[in-house]
């Protein structure tokens, strides 16, 4: 049944193929085009509706399915809210009729990076040049062509791009003809594509180079870059080579189509976006320097070009129905890309990664009220763009995992493979995954998951002993980091697996509450246990909380807790303290638990934790911040003290990740000795010996020097960052200059940010510096107030999340209900729509970090004694 509250266009026609003819000018940053739009009629009407938004129409007609005389439009109307256009005409098209809608339009390639867009760059040769690119998730490629721009209304596509002899034309599938037309210009044309949504077309126009291998199935890959720079794609097309390969393998079907092209574009607004065979990448996520770009550069690309990937199948292949079923896109290939990251670098300990990273994203979000369920109803553009969140990506990869953990992966992976076969080449919707899944398992999957999926948060499971000598009682109740869940919001139930583990005993993964609270026998008398946990390897989406009695146990054998559990422990401990569950003290007492064997991944979780603890203290007296980053010395800088500022040749790349956390952390808390050896080897490297730092430090050792140094250092900061060509180099230099503790230079880089010498895409990386600077938050906030109108005509129409995070960044960590009511009071009037929800959530974070230090703020300091 369609949801008549969602602004979709009439349904009395459906498309089933385009022919769409486009030819981009490069210099005027124009484009012109006609598109023949195919469509079976399913109910009698004399007019026509599709989307189309910023396109200036010349012409419109209808013709029958063979062709013949056209019939030129009675009249034309244009809702510009909806965006669409109804095109009229004198006489009825018959139901069951068939029918070609053409139209002749001309665009600008905008530089909002929506639609069909330019990107500028400069050229070997130092001069400056023009590529025209696409990005149309979710409702852009109106802004293109007029089409029915919705995902469950999919035809093929017949695309043909008209460039000079010069310019490589790219599409979703492969070139089939290129004719000479004259004047120094040819027509491209690509084959036809199978059936898809019109948010998978793309389109590239541009001076590039490629490197390319196949797949052992004979599926070529290439990456288009720059010209001069394809050597650096060439980690990224290994990697899609492999990963393709094992997604054909694990999904026990073929990538659809001849070939995979990945291109990289330097002004994109997303990470990447997985259009079918054209898949475009932010630079940073696609180029690696083996030689000169850090090790964290590279895991983000081998998991960005994994994510994206998967997308082929799930979300291609197989695409969502409606935007409220954005997860099943994003959340499985969220997942699946971890998946395949994993099976390719195996000594990365990818899946505590994901602990560390997603599930803890996810499960920040999700205790806010401003947070969302996985399935939200959307309505139209402005709300569908910002549920492209951590909801739909981490807590949608969370509870897959989840549901993995509980089914079994032969037995999801089967399910899997059942509903790709089931819907491939069309739409489905969550209830269509959750009914292949029990096909296979004879588990209730729907009646499990709807939980999960159709209802805000997740609960706090409570757990202590019995009355009997062999019982735990268990108890769920929601949980908010707020802490103050009133009595209506705590209706809510889940469906939850317990997955108890024990020791001496093994784990028992059977358990799954039903109900509010249950009592549950466990095999052996609990005294007798070293201890009792919950959620065994942190596989479900959900905090924990322990009895005084079971918290002591686990405490006393903590070195026998996986990895895995010892990151749950500490994550949910943290977060019992932030909602006044605990008292912080409990937390913080705990860091004395944790060795160096435990690994970067663990030590990263302790990183996040302490931070968000300093973070609370910006506006407390120097002594008290003082103490706090003499406590941070202390603790990192033991990991420091056993693996020294050199690196060897013989590290493995979790201890190269490790050494430079606990560099970063204790460096810029004050540590005197790594603040020494960062200047030596700063200096050293700005006069020409790039050996002296690692390029894995080279980003900790930027922050470094610039807040503990003088003007000199910002200085040669700034002059790497306009002069590198190094991506991740480029944006480390960047998110450095926020670091100064004088209020001239960091005036001076929110100054910057607003140049045209910084990407529109990483305007956020310098304000979002200053503002996780406690010298420079203030600023920050007022920066945000006094430049909101040239941001907002900046982003507003184009790229709206990234006014959303830069507004995040500003707002979120003030933890002053002073500044609180002011930010509130400066959007009263302003025209948030689009980005409603990052406000909503930023203000809601600030409240809990303000009540968590009026709560707390005594106990903190008292740790640090």
């Amino acid at each position: 049944m369609v949801n008549t509250e969602r602004d979709i266009i009439p349904s009395q026609v459906k498309p089933y193929h385009y022919d769409l003819h486009l030819t981009p000018d490069l210099q005027k940053h124009v484009f012109s085009g006609r598109v023949w739009i195919h469509f079976d009629v399913h109910e009698a009407t004399n007019s026509v509706s599709v989307n189309a938004h910023e396109l200036k129409l010349l012409k419109a007609g209808l013709m029958g399915e063979k062709g013949g005389e056209m019939r030129k439009a009675k009249e034309t109307k244009y809702d510009r809210k909806k965006q669409v256009l109804e095109t009229v005409f004198e006489e009825k098209i018959e139901k069951g009729a068939k029918g070609v809608l053409y139209f002749e339009f001309e665009g600008i390639l905008n530089d909002k990076m929506a639609g069909f867009y330019r990107s500028a760059y400069t050229d070997e040769n130092g001069a400056k040049k023009f590529m025209a690119v696409t990005q149309f998730e979710a409702t852009d490629a109106r802004r293109a062509f007029p089409c029915f721009d919705e995902p469950a209304l999919k035809a093929t596509f017949s695309i043909t791009m008209q460039v000079e002899k010069e310019i490589t034309a790219l599409s979703n599938m492969n070139v089939t003809e290129m004719n000479d037309v004259g004047e120094g210009k040819v027509d491209v044309v690509f084959a036809k594509t199978p059936v898809m949504s019109t948010y998978l077309v793309a389109f590239a126009a541009g001076e590039f180079d490629f490197t390319e291998t196949e797949t052992k199935e004979g599926v070529k890959v290439r990456v288009y870059t720059l010209k001069g720079q394809k050597e650096l794609g060439r980690f990224a097309l290994d990697v899609g080579a492999k990963t393709l390969s094992y997604f054909t393998e694990y999904f026990d079907m073929p990538y659809p189509l001849p070939k995979l092209d990945m291109i990289a574009i330097p002004d994109f607004a997303a990470g990447a976006m997985e259009n079918w065979g054209l898949v475009t990448f932010r630079s940073i996520y696609l180029l690696f320097d083996e030689e000169k770009s850090s090790l964290r550069a590279k895991q983000n690309v081998a998991y960005v070009v994994g994510h994206e990937l998967a997308h082929q199948w799930f979300g291609n292949l197989v695409t969502m129905d409606w935007w409220q079923d954005l997860w099943l896109n994003e959340g499985f290939a969220t997942w699946v890309g971890w998946l395949a990251v994993d099976f390719i670098f195996p000594e990365w300990e990818i899946w505590l990664g994901f602990i560390n990273d997603e599930q803890q994203r996810g499960l920040a979000l999700d205790s806010l009220r401003s947070s969302h369920p996985i399935e939200v109803p959307v309505k139209n553009p402005d709300e569908i763009s910002q549920i492209f969140d951590a909801i739909s990506y981490s807590k949608g990869a969370s509870v897959i995992r989840q549901l993995v953990a509980y089914l079994g992966e032969e037995v999801f992976k089967k399910g899997i493979r059942s509903y790709l076969k089931k819907h491939k080449f069309g739409n489905a919707a969550t209830r269509d995954l959750w009914k292949s899944l029990e096909e296979t398992s004879g588990e209730p999957v729907e009646e499990m998951m709807k939980f999960w999926t159709r209802q805000i948060g997740f609960p706090l499971i409570s757990v202590r002993e019995g009355n009997k000598a062999n019982e735990i009682l268990i108890e769920q109740h929601r949980y908010l980091s707020t802490g103050d869940v009133k009595p209506v919001e705590d209706k809510d139930l889940w469906f939850v697996p317990l997955g108890i583990s024990s020791m001496p005993k093994t784990t028992q993964n059977s358990n799954l509450l039903t109900t509010k609270s249950s009592i549950i026998e466990i095999s052996e008398n609990i005294e007798n246990l070293k201890f009792l946990k919950l959620n065994v390897n942190q596989s479900g989406f959900y905090r924990v909380k322990y009895s005084d009695s079971l918290l002591e146990k686990i405490k006393n054998n903590f070195s026998e807790l996986s990895k895995f559990d010892k990151i749950g422990f500490l994550a949910d401990s943290f977060a019992l303290a932030v909602s006044g569950n605990i008292s912080t003290t409990k937390p913080l007492s705990l860091l004395n638990l944790f060795s160096i064997q435990d690994g970067f991944i663990i030590w990263s979780e302790i990183a996040q934790r302490i931070q968000s603890v300093k973070d609370l203290l910006w506006q407390e007296p120097e002594s008290v911040k003082s103490k706090c980053n003499q406590f941070i010395q202390n603790l990192f800088g033991s990991i420091y003290d056993k693996l020294g500022f050199e690196f060897n040749k013989s590290d493995d790349d979790l201890t190269i990740l490790l050494r430079n956390l606990a560099i970063s952390m204790a460096g810029k808390a004050g540590h005197p000795e790594i603040v020494e050896k960062s200047k030596i080897g700063f200096n050293k490297f700005i006069n020409g010996d790039e050996s002296a730092l690692h390029p894995s430090i080279i980003g900790s050792v930027f922050s470094i020097v610039v807040k503990f140094g003088s003007v000199v250092e910002y200085e040669q900061v700034l002059k790497i960052y306009k002069e590198t060509q190094i991506q991740d180099r480029k944006l480390a230099a960047l998110s450095a200059l926020g670091s100064p503790k004088t209020e001239d230079l960091l005036q001076k880089t929110l100054q910057f940010a607003l140049s045209d010498e910084i990407r529109s895409q990483d305007v956020v990386y310098p304000i979002g510096s200053v503002a996780g600077n406690p010298y420079g938050r203030l600023l920050a906030f007022k920066f945000l107030q006094d430049n909101w109108d040239a941001l907002y005509k900046r982003y507003y129409g184009g790229s709206a999340a990234l006014l959303g995070r830069i507004v995040q960044a500003c707002v979120q960590d003030l933890a002053s209900d002073d500044f609180i009511r002011a930010t509130e009071m400066f959007f009263k009037d302003k025209d948030i729509s689009s980005i409603s929800r990052f406000l909503q959530q930023a203000i809601e974070k600030a409240k809990v970090s303000a009540a968590w230090l009026k709560r707390d703020a005594k106990a903190i300091e008292s740790c640090f004694k």
